[in-house]
């Protein structure tokens, strides 16, 4: 079962199905306030989104099941040219890493043969990230309440919708995360795309989800 953290927020009502760090795990590893508060104190919503399982906080178990890559089940920090990185996570086939010196939030392929290139930024930071995954969570617990029946390919036109405009919204407020320059395409830019083709159209649609 997953962590229910409390907490209004900016976002408030229902909690459910988030996930946070252990400060016990990160106190020597992570050192600006704000991101530790938002790994341990806010927590972030799984599915499409996965927290490196050596990290969560106890009483966090990662759902079921296995994401896309594998995690580490040690903590893992990474030097870069531009400063150490922290392991902290995947979403849909990439790793997630933490910038320990400026907060920024990068993305490695994990399988090379399917997304060129390397280790490449895709949120300024972890707030940004937050944001897209709340996003993508309200929406799963909005269409998850609605009524069953209907014509089955009706939510993919919306769901197109919705894709453009969170990524409209973004461009705006965070270009990095769906910035596809020099062929380093961030993993929102595949993700949303396929969101698109109705790829998510099944579990989005899905009744009675909540």
């Amino acid at each position: 079962m997953l962590c229910d953290v409390d907490g209004e927020g900016e976002y408030g009502g229902d909690r459910a199905g988030h996930i946070r760090a252990s400060r016990e795990v990160l106190d020597d590893v992570v050192h600006r306030p704000e991101d530790l508060r938002a790994l341990c104190d806010i927590g972030f919503p799984q599915r499409p989104f996965w927290m490196a399982p050596v990290l969560a906080a106890d009483g966090c178990a990662v759902e079921g099941g296995r994401p896309i890559v594998d995690l580490d089940d040690e903590v893992v920090i990474i030097e870069e040219e531009f400063g150490n990185i922290l392991l902290f996570g995947a979403v849909q086939g990439w790793y997630l890493f933490l910038g320990l010196d400026d907060g920024t939030v990068h993305a490695l392929p994990g399988e090379m043969e399917l997304f060129e290139g390397d280790l490449r930024p895709v949120h300024t930071d972890l707030s940004s990230l937050r944001h897209l995954l709340e996003l993508l969570h309200q929406r799963v617990l909005k269409v998850g309440r609605g009524e069953a029946g209907g014509d089955p390919s009706a939510p993919y036109a919306e769901l197109a919708r919705f894709a453009g405009g969170i990524q409209d919204e973004f461009a705006r407020v965070d270009p990095v995360v769906f910035c596809e320059e020099e062929a380093r395409e961030s993993p929102w830019v595949y993700f949303f795309g396929d969101l698109r083709d109705g790829l998510y159209g099944t579990y989005y649609s899905r009744p009675g989800r909540v």
